[in-house]
């Protein structure tokens, strides 16, 4: 069984929880220098990853090839998208099966906020978001994050993509487009029926177990 979870501060949590809606931020927001929790991405939004064969400089007759001289040369060339106008809900994906502890959680995934959102019931929970997104009028997709390597990832990536050194983050990956810049809620009718809110410290504590054991 699947569960998708939303690591925050307790106020941001609870407010979506007793409101029914997720929120969604801009994507540009995610792109930014490295920090503990993992939130910024400097790769975040490339749809290009193409290695660089080799390092030159000047032109003609004068270009002097440096990559040779040089040892262990590795770069690439990206691009991304420079004014997206697109926001994302991210969610923590986490297999549960009968009885057994849930892999490791990563710390980095706990220090994100001490609350958490559980929707435990994610087939009922597609049907509600897409119903809902479509009415607020917005184009969107969603899928499970594809990780990979930019030091041996050779052409196009998707906003689905992510630098593999956030793989511990287990994406489900939500995007809603035209958006203008500012974060958006979108309601999600009956979430807390398939939801719940827990201290985000007890999540490696969850398990399932046979009804009525």
């Amino acid at each position: 069984m699947t569960v998708f979870i939303k690591v925050h501060e307790e106020k941001y949590i609870k407010d979506m929880y007793d409101n029914e809606y997720l929120y969604f931020s801009p994507l540009y927001g995610f792109r930014g220098e490295k920090e503990e929790t993992g939130r910024s991405d400097p790769k975040e939004g490339n749809l290009v990853n193409k290695q660089i064969s080799y390092l030159a400089v000047g032109e003609g007759e004068d270009k002097i090839i440096l990559s040779e001289a040089l040892s262990n040369f590795n770069g690439q060339y990206f691009e991304q998208l420079a004014d997206p106008k697109i926001n994302c809900c991210s969610l923590y994906s986490l297999n549960l099966r009968v009885n057994n502890t849930p892999k490791i959680v990563d710390k980095r995934m706990l220090s994100m906020g001490e609350c958490a959102l559980i929707i435990y019931n994610v087939r009922k929970f597609y049907d509600m978001i897409d119903q809902s997104i479509k009415e607020a009028g917005y184009e969107f997709s969603r899928h499970y994050v594809t990780y990979y390597d930019p030091k041996n990832h050779d052409g196009d990536l998707t906003l689905h993509h992510k630098n593999e050194e956030y793989q511990y983050q287990n994406e489900y990956r939500i995007l809603i487009a035209p958006t203008n810049d500012e974060g958006v809620k979108i309601p999600v009718q009956e979430l807390q029926e398939i939801s719940v809110v827990i201290d985000s410290e007890t999540i490696e504590k969850l398990r399932l177990t046979p009804e009525y054991e």
